[in-house]
């Protein structure tokens, strides 16, 4: 009993020991490379996090610590959870919408500031949910081309978004790109020419340094530059000529803070935050694999919900508000050479230094700095070679690839991403659902063949037809069809179908075969099966079919499929009332097994 115990014991610690938490395998192979890279992507990432994190909170009509503090705690935990070494998950732009929109519609109803943070477990507890049920498996079935379309678009409203910051004025509140664009063009005359100036240099410099001194980090080196340079400027010149800065930042760290989570605010919050999860779940997809295209990682979308799930639940615990990927975040820790997810957790730590120690020096970030750094980031995020080979590769590529990027200048961002999310099923359910349907017929060698006329059937009663494909819901009614149209020669008596190769038999594909054996039965017709895997016959059974179509009329899949049809064709002639046939079945080992080719023996001669 002892001995038992000891090796349960062992097992156990074994499991723990060895997958503790996703990290675990980086830390297991870190190197003081590894280091080097991630400490300097998290010191530039860290710098871009700060303003942009007050921005969101505030576009989300919050106090800005709640967008540092989901930074701070968020990115920490979704990092330790999450599969991507470059994926930095905190607040974004669109989740700052969707949730301003949500504490807008009912401001009346909840306490805004506690219903952020039921919001945010909210969506954590979703996308746990959801990575623990492998739900993120369903992502495999979202186009590059979606993918692809979505990040060219978010990549132009990130930067479009930044041209008045560059540009040294304030828009009103717009609804759309168009008006993005309207409000802009009519603010135009209204341009501050230094802070234009600051604009242009920074991004002047910042694309030099990446180009001839890559090895430099040139977004935290302009932003510390840029920083010195308003503070100095706005002591000489206060006022009305003042170089608008991002202002200053509170010290406190987060503390904990646990949500108040009431039964009434759940429920009014609760669509909302099912958006937000789902918003979250496709930027994080998004963003991972574009970047995962590039660096090579195979990702674990599974892992990568978890972790959402993970930094959202713990950011609701210390103020903080939902978190989702952050494309431009995430696309600069790939550009400044971070190495492993080990880069998030080191934004995080340093952010909360800065805030802690630096935070007078923050504060005279000038705005277009910020807005410099974003347009370069975002001018970087194109992936031209990506963007050529979606609208080449196919015309419905093409098509999910426009109708996405205009869906997302031009719809809210979560809507844009269902619209091409789901014409890119709608267009794979039109070709899936097209089963390839050949007629056979039997050779004197003992092979099957393809023929293309009636004329060349061996026995022109029987109609052997080859079925490979899918033949889900999509493909039921053509499958009918096509095999109807055989059916209804006057010599055909009987049908056989060699369904080896059929795939995902679903409800609907039953009640077609039903209607087909009840229209073969009505005429004298008879309907036999060859070939089917345990997949198949496990679905006969249970529709009730294979009682209808009879045991006797169904020939599971053997070693050599011929084998099977060769059955069945025996049992055709018999229903026909031919007794025999000069048809012989070869058996080729070498197909069967891993042995050596040998020459094909004769198995059958009937």
């Amino acid at each position: 009993m002892s001995e038992l115990f000891k090796s349960s014991l062992s097992h156990f610690w074994k499991q723990i020991h060895f997958h503790p938490l996703p990290i675990w395998q980086t830390l297991c192979s870190y190197q003081l490379e590894d280091l080097r890279k991630d400490l300097k992507a998290g010191f530039t990432v860290s710098a871009l996090t700060i303003p942009q994190a007050m921005a969101y909170a505030m576009v989300a009509g919050l106090p800005p610590q709640y967008g540092l503090y989901a930074a701070i705690v968020g990115g920490f935990f979704s990092a330790l959870f999450g599969s991507s070494n470059h994926l930095v998950c905190e607040p974004t732009n669109a989740t700052a919408i969707v949730l301003a929109g949500a504490l807008l519609q009912f401001h009346d109803r909840v306490d805004p500031l506690n219903a952020v943070l039921v919001v945010t477990f909210l969506v954590g507890f979703f996308h746990l949910i959801a990575g623990l049920g492998k739900f993120g498996n369903i992502t495999q079935y979202i186009s590059r081309s979606v993918i692809i379309g979505y990040t060219a678009g978010a990549v132009i409203l990130i930067a479009s978004n930044q041209v008045h910051n560059l540009l040294g004025f304030k828009l009103p509140e717009t609804k759309s790109f168009y008006e993005l664009l309207a409000e802009t063009f009519h603010g135009l005359p209204h341009t501050n020419f230094i802070n234009l100036a600051v604009g242009i240099f920074g991004i002047l410099f910042m694309r030099a340094l990446r180009q001839y001194k890559p090895i430099f980090p040139g977004v935290l080196l302009f932003l510390l530059f840029s920083a010195l340079l308003g503070c100095a400027y706005n002591v000489w010149n206060p006022g009305e000529r003042a170089l608008p800065v991002m202002g200053g930042i509170l010290p406190r760290l987060p503390h904990f803070s646990p949500p108040d989570i009431d039964l009434e605010t759940a429920r009014w919050m609760m669509s909302s935050a099912l958006a937000i999860a789902l918003l979250g779940m496709m930027e994080a997809t998004a963003i991972s694999r574009t970047i995962a295209a590039s660096s090579g990682q195979q990702l674990n979308p599974n892992q990568e919900l978890i972790g959402l799930g993970a930094g959202n639940l713990a950011a609701s615990f210390f103020g903080g508000m939902p978190i989702s990927g952050s494309l431009t975040r995430s696309t600069l820790s790939y550009q400044v050479g971070a190495r492993t997810r080990m880069s998030t957790i080191y934004t995080s730590v340093m952010v909360a230094l800065v805030i802690l120690v630096a935070g007078p020096l923050s504060r005279y970030i000038p705005v277009v700095s910020l807005a410099a750094v974003v347009i370069v980031v975002a001018a970087q995020s194109f992936s031209w070679r990506l963007i050529l080979l979606s609208v080449r590769a196919t015309w419905s590529d093409a098509v999910v690839f426009f109708s996405t990027f205009f869906a997302t200048l031009f719809m809210p961002l979560d809507i844009a991403i269902y619209f091409g999310v789901g014409l890119s099923l709608a267009l794979f359910l039109h070709k899936a659902s097209a089963p390839h349907l050949m007629e056979y017929s039997f050779t004197d060698e003992g092979g099957l063949r393809e023929i293309d006329s009636p004329k060349k059937r061996a026995h022109a009663q029987i109609s052997i037809v080859h079925v490979e494909g899918e033949l889900f819901f999509g493909a039921a009614d053509l499958f009918q069809n096509q095999i109807r149209r055989i059916c209804e020669e006057e010599k055909i008596k009987v049908v056989i179908l060699r369904m080896k190769n059929a795939r995902h038999l679903d409800a609907t594909t039953m009640m077609a075969m039903d209607q087909l054996l009840d229209f073969l039965q009505e005429n004298g017709r008879h309907l036999i099966i060859s070939g089917i895997s345990p997949d198949v016959s496990k679905v006969l059974k249970r529709s009730g079919l294979f009682d209808k179509i009879s045991a006797e009329n169904i020939f599971p899949a053997e070693a050599n499929l011929n084998v099977s049809t060769r059955n069945a064709l025996k049992r055709a002639l018999n229903l026909i009332h031919q007794a025999t046939a000069d048809i012989r079945i070869f058996y080729d080992k070498s197909k069967a097994s891993s042995a050596e080719h040998e020459k094909p023996e004769i198995l059958y001669d009937i």
